[in-house]
This record gives C-alpha cells, sequence and structure tokens, in this order.
C-alpha cells in the first residue's frame, strides 16, 4: 500500500511527466508553453533576419552602422585582447562544432540509450548550416577590407556570420531538447538570457577581428533562433502521436489514485 502522503503527492505531477520511453522521452512542456516558445522564437528570429538583410549592403537601415562598428571595433584593439579574442573565435567556427556536436550526440546515445534528441540536435546543426551558407552564396556580400582584419584573413563571403549562426543553434537548441523534457531542474529562461550573452560574446569576437559587419552577426542570431523554431515545431508534431497514449495512461493512474487515497493508511474507507 502506498503511503496516503506519497499518492498525494503524486496526483499533483502532471500526467503528461510520469511516464517515458528510453528511445522518446515524453515531452514534459505544456502545448501552450511550447506554442510559445516557438512563436517567440520565430519571430525574434525572423525579425532581427529581415533588418538585418534590409541592411546587408550598408546603404540602408542597419547596414548604416556596419562601417562606424567596424572603425570602433579597430580602434579598441590591444594586444592582450587581440590575443584572447583570436582564440575564443574558434570556439564557435566550423571546424569546431562540427565534431562537438558529433560527440555530444554519440554521447547523448550511449548514456541515454535514445535517438531522437540526438539526431534533433544534429539535425538543427545541419540546418542552420544549409541557412549560412546558402545565404553567402546568394547574397555574395564581401567581409570587411582585409587591411582592418587580423589573422587569420577570411575570404568567404560575409552575410551571415557562420560562426553566430552555428553557437546559436548549439547553445538553443540543446538547451531547448533538455528543457523540454524536464522542466523542474532546467529553467530554459535562464538558459536563455546566458545562452544570449554567450553568443553575444562571439558576435563581438567575430566583430573585433573585422572578419564581419554588424548586419551579418545579427542576421546569424536571428537564423540561429529560426532554427530553434524549426526544430522545437518538428519535435512537437513527431513526439505528438506518443502524447496521446501517454496522457491516457497518466489520467487512469490519477484516477485510481484519487480513489485509493480515499482509503486510510491501513487500507479501510
Amino acid at each position: 500500500m502506498i503511503p496516503v502522503r506519497i499518492r498525494s503527492s503524486f496526483q499533483r505531477i502532471p500526467c503528461d511527466i510520469r511516464e517515458e520511453s528510453m528511445h522518446n522521452p515524453v515531452v514534459r512542456v505544456s502545448p501552450r508553453r511550447r506554442t510559445r516558445l516557438i512563436a517567440i522564437s520565430a519571430i525574434i528570429g525572423v525579425i532581427l533576419f529581415a533588418v538585418a538583410y534590409q541592411g546587408y549592403d550598408g546603404t540602408s537601415g542597419l547596414g548604416l552602422y556596419d562601417q562606424p562598428v567596424l572603425l570602433f571595433m579597430v580602434s579598441i584593439r590591444a594586444d592582450l585582447l587581440s590575443t584572447i579574442m583570436g582564440y575564443a573565435t574558434r570556439l564557435a567556427s566550423p571546424e569546431f562544432l562540427v565534431p562537438l556536436t558529433l560527440v555530444v550526440m554519440v554521447i547523448w546515445v550511449i548514456a541515454k540509450r535514445e535517438w531522437w534528441r540526438p539526431l534533433l540536435l544534429g539535425g538543427g546543426m545541419a540546418l542552420s548550416a544549409v541557412f549560412a551558407y546558402g545565404l553567402k552564396a546568394l547574397t555574395a556580400n564581401p567581409r570587411p577590407a582585409s587591411s582592418y582584419m587580423l589573422p587569420p584573413l577570411e575570404t568567404s563571403f560575409s552575410f551571415p556570420s557562420g560562426h553566430v549562426v552555428g553557437i546559436t543553434a548549439l547553445i538553443f537548441i540543446f538547451g531547448y531538447l533538455l528543457y523540454s523534457r524536464h522542466p523542474e531542474r532546467h529553467s530554459y529562461v535562464n538558459w536563455a538570457v546566458w545562452g544570449t550573452l554567450l553568443v553575444a560574446f562571439f558576435a563581438f569576437t567575430r566583430l573585433y577581428l573585422a572578419a564581419h559587419w554588424l548586419t551579418d552577426v545579427v542576421a546569424g542570431f536571428g537564423i540561429g533562433l529560426i532554427t530553434l523554431a524549426i526544430v522545437a515545431g518538428v519535435d512537437w508534431l513527431v513526439m505528438g502521436r506518443h502524447r496521446g497514449a501517454h496522457s491516457a495512461r497518466g489520467m487512469a493512474a490519477a484516477d485510481a489514485n484519487r480513489e485509493n487515497a480515499t482509503l486510510d493508511p491501513q487500507g479501510r474507507s
């Protein structure tokens, strides 16, 4: 016989977080909160990208600040700071993020014995890369002049910043995949705040090294958030077919526990 206190506590747990599969962990965030997350990510991402895209050639809108920001970054350079920025920016490079993502995916599969969330992480990173390199080829926008750049010199197209796209997608998608299954242990709001600060730092390194324009890093952040919204939407759609069965079993368990809660500790009514 389960003690009444334990049964009562169990009844207060939402029915959609009581069961989970090793291969497909139950989505524990309510549909309303998930919809809000997808909407906010998509709206902010689209706005940031649209503002940056409108001025990516430097002739209008946010693009009018590209050159002033570049000159400011050059003016504040110092030897030690330049060394730090040079090393730090490599942590957001594709050469670092791709193997890091693969390692995380492999460890996740082995440690948790599940495939869906690692697949979402890898798929989200791949999608963000498609967005980044596709837009680079589409816009063909040149980087700042090499005379401003700190080595190593980069000669590929500028818009958007692939570093910012990649680090944004990795931080926010990884946080979402943790938060959506364990909301009681992970606050996605806190994660998003710290994640935004970390993305801002890497964006600063790209501007400081004169590897990108302001519009490039703003667009990169926007594309990363759009990728997050897409991944969360796919997760919701695919996992939705599991929620009905889990909710039905959870409701049945809750009804049984409410009935048992009327019994005294000896099991008598």
